[in-house]
């Protein structure tokens, strides 16, 4: 599900993607503009992109009067930098207003930190009053009557771009507040030479452009008899941050945090061979290991009623199970794959699964 995904962090587009939005070793951010208005497609209602919009009157040459779209803590580094330059040696910022969604985002409170205007969306007619517009994550889209105010929009030429190496075992999280920064000081040095990189802008590759859905809880199931190690490790990596993976135990809807990441256990031993699902805790690092398709992998806590865990999990449910493991593996010490993908109760809202189990 996730190889080949071309993955798009709040902000700025990684063209050539992330596996699970993290595993692939190279990406890049940039800035669009568009070149007539009559090809604009959809903005703003994709998290995915640093936007520059110059508007029918703009100036030749900068400091520019800005007009920033913005929401969330990854658009305050951008925001962050325009402020900035407005008092910088080089000033590529001349005025700086704010258009945001409510009060309580961090791009109004940024501007209210620092007494910038802001404007209540959606806007009314901008009557001229700035050279450029700048769309970070946003989270809108901007209306066509708007869109033709900036006859330079995002969706075509590559203007600016940079190429930036994944570490390993980066998460979605950690990739986003890096490529925050790197695409703020890209969109400083973009406005600096804007119109030099308006002449000199160029297309955008078709080829390897995949569809990059938006993360649901649906995609948080884990399918034991299919998923290996790494695959597990990279859904986790991308989505845990917002979305906890989760399994089906007694019949339940079980999340499991804190991924230990791949364990050294043996696929066979004690007289049979663990199905996808099993679990055996880890004594010695306090770790509930799952098998899955090609080995195991550990967890260190999981969410029932309250957060457990292992050893409390372990202790609490599992211990009486595992005395007896002669014979096929029993219900309690298997987690099973929700291959329809729906939500099932909590496990923590029935009371009757702690009475059928002592706590040792």
């Amino acid at each position: 599900m996730w190889n080949n995904v071309k993955a798009k962090v709040v902000g700025l587009k990684i063209l050539h993607g992330v596996c699970n939005y993290c595993t692939k070793r190279h990406a890049s951010v940039g800035v669009w503009v568009k070149r007539t208005p009559e090809k604009h497609r959809r903005c703003g209602q994709i998290p995915g992109k640093t936007r520059v919009l110059v508007t029918r009157n703009y100036s030749t040459e900068p400091p520019w009067r800005v007009l920033f779209f913005g929401t969330d803590d990854f658009a305050v580094e951008s925001l962050k930098l325009l402020s900035a330059s407005r008092e910088s040696n080089d000033r590529v910022v001349e005025s700086l207003e704010v258009v945001t969604l409510s009060n309580d985002v961090p791009v109004k409170k940024f501007a209210d930190q620092n007494k910038l205007p802001v404007h209540v969306w959606p806007l009314r007619d901008l009557q001229g009053r700035f050279d450029v517009g700048v769309v970070v994550s946003f989270g809108c889209l901007l209306r066509e009557g708007l869109i033709n105010q900036f006859p330079w929009f995002d969706v075509g030429p590559i203007l600016h771009q940079e190429i930036y190496q994944v570490p390993d075992n980066f998460t979605a999280d950690q990739l986003g507040a890096t490529l925050a920064t790197k695409g703020a000081q890209l969109l400083i040095d973009t406005l600096r030479t804007l119109p030099e990189r308006i002449t000199n802008r160029r297309e955008q590759a078709k080829d390897g452009a995949t569809l990059a859905p938006k993360i649901s809880t649906s995609m948080s199931w884990i399918i034991w008899e299919e998923q290996t190690c790494v695959q597990i490790d990279c859904l986790f990596r991308a989505i845990a941050s917002r979305i906890p993976l989760r399994t089906i135990w007694m019949g339940k809807t079980i999340k499991l945090l804190d991924f230990a990441g791949k364990c050294n256990i043996s696929l066979s031993g004690r007289g049979r061979i663990p199905v996808p699902g099993s679990m055996s805790y880890q004594k010695e690092s306090n770790t509930l290991a799952v098998c899955c398709r090609d080995g195991w992998v550990g967890f260190k806590a999981v969410m029932l009623k309250k957060r457990l865990s292992a050893a409390d999990f372990y202790n609490g449910y599992l211990h009486q199970s595992f005395q007896n493991r002669s014979g096929p593996p029993k219900q309690e010490c298997l987690f099973h794959s929700n291959r329809d993908r729906t939500e099932l109760h909590s496990a923590g809202e029935e009371n009757s699964l702690t009475q059928q189990h002592t706590v040792h």
